[in-house]
């Protein structure tokens, strides 16, 4: 088992078992994009709050089909995980009714 630690911002809730964690990945050209991590932890932390995890690390192979091509994505999961607020909220946080939290995501890196 690996053990990692990362640090983010979290972001959607996954119901009542743990939330996505943003990482924010600097390339060395300069440009961003973030990292998602699944983070099984409850409670969750305030949304937007700068946190470190440090947890076990699995991984997931999602196949899904887009226009007739089928397509994969790997989901990062942290279970186990020992949670550590950096600094709280930044903003506020969505609308609780909206459908942000069910959103599938089907980005892929910038790279």
């Amino acid at each position: 088992m690996a053990f990692i630690k990362i640090e983010g911002t979290v972001d959607k809730p996954l119901g009542d078992r743990g939330f996505i964690l943003l990482e924010t990945i600097r390339l060395n050209d300069g440009r961003t994009f973030d990292k998602k991590w699944k983070v099984w932890a409850i409670p969750a932390p305030e949304y937007s709050s700068f946190i470190e995890v440090t947890g076990e690390l699995s991984t997931k192979i999602n196949e899904y089909e887009i226009g007739g091509e089928t397509k994969r994505s790997i989901d990062l999961n942290v279970n186990n995980p020992i949670v550590k607020i950096l600094r709280g909220p930044e903003v506020a946080s969505p609308h609780v009714n909206s459908d942000w939290a069910t959103a599938p995501s089907n980005e892929q890196a910038p790279f």
